[in-house]
């Protein structure tokens, strides 16, 4: 529970004078009187240098002005610049969950745009739980998001872009239960990565555009995701006849006993410059259930592997255009299409 005025950061010690004095002492020091407190830390507009971790205990809030996603240099910028590979706010190592945590309204700027920068996670969020973060855009890190052992959290209306392996990186540890809603996936190899078990991580009314491999790679671990009216864009936009948006049991050791994944309703475009790749590529599964969506732009709506066994997916129908195939094997796929 919040109590009295937040924490105002230029209380102890920062400036907002753009790129010219480390305050990364001033918000750590921030942070920990308003944990202490009971309280939020408040960035008022400007910009904010941080050339290390800042170390976040359970119940740690920041709040900034962000104003718009076309205007955002006009509100709260965070530019980390580490001289080595560190993550920007990190909530410590594997432990007790952490509860409480509310980030809202930072536009967030780090130097990993390619394999020369240090800039490695915006958020490592480990055994995080009934959390909130909103509002924020997020550019330049290997990844935006490292999620572990999570459960209950809400992500909404972050924009993730120019990240140089993903945008939204999950673990495993059983993280569960996660809604990600109307958030913007952009600009990386891979949209969303996943290691090990992850279950019931919902993504509602999102867009991923232009994304070069993968809008989504789940492994044989996961189960029962949702991808609710999604918005697909130039996914993949490489010209690689392997690459899918939603791409299912390639990778991981051990497949999970429950279906993996459901795809309900939303567009769902290819490549832009020409149809490659699959909307859905499926390799080893529990099982898959599509339908209620429009989809152009690729080879295949859905590609099966010989590993994939009979009627595995299980099909509601669809609407399609500038499609070579819509099923590679259609002994593969039960209800119709």
């Amino acid at each position: 529970m919040i109590t009295g005025i937040p924490l105002n950061v230029l209380d102890y010690g920062a400036n907002t004078t753009p790129g010219t004095t480390d305050m990364t002492v001033a918000l750590q020091a921030a942070v920990t009187a308003a944990v202490a407190a009971g309280n939020s830390v408040y960035m008022p507009a400007g910009t904010y240098l941080v050339t290390d971790t800042i170390t976040c205990p359970t119940k740690t809030m920041i709040i900034g002005e962000h104003r718009s996603m076309s205007g955002i240099d006009n509100g709260t910028k965070i530019l980390f610049q580490p001289t080595s590979l560190k993550s920007l706010f990190s909530t410590g190592a594997t432990g007790a969950f952490k509860d409480g945590y509310s980030f809202e309204n930072l536009y967030i700027v780090g130097n990993s745009t390619d394999a020369t920068g240090n800039s490695f996670r915006a958020f490592d969020l480990i055994k995080v739980i009934k959390s909130t973060f909103r509002n924020m855009r997020i550019d330049g890190f290997r990844s935006a998001f490292r999620v572990e052992a999570s459960i209950n959290n809400r992500f909404e209306f972050i924009q993730m872009a120019n990240h140089y392996l993903y945008c939204i990186y999950y673990t495993g540890d059983f993280a569960t239960t996660d809604v990600w809603e109307q958030c913007y996936i952009s600009n990386a190899p891979i949209g969303v990565q996943t290691d090990g078990v992850n279950i019931a991580i919902r993504f509602n009314n999102c867009i991923f555009e232009t994304l070069t491999t993968y809008g989504v790679n789940i492994v044989k671990e996961c189960y029962s995701w949702i991808f609710e009216n999604t918005y697909v864009e130039d996914v993949p936009s490489a010209n690689v006849a392997t690459n899918a948006m939603w791409r299912v049991g390639y990778d991981g050791a051990t497949l999970a006993a429950s279906p993996q994944l459901l795809i309900h309703g939303g567009f769902i475009g290819g490549r832009n410059a020409g149809l490659v790749g699959a909307m859905l590529d499926v390799d080893f599964t529990d099982g898959v259930t599509l339908g209620g969506f429009i989809v152009a732009r690729y080879t295949n709506v859905v590609k099966t592997s010989a590993n994939t066994q009979t009627e595995q997916i299980v099909a509601g129908g669809w609407v399609a255009a500038s499609i070579s195939t819509m099923v590679s094997d259609a002994t593969k796929v039960s209800g119709y299409y």
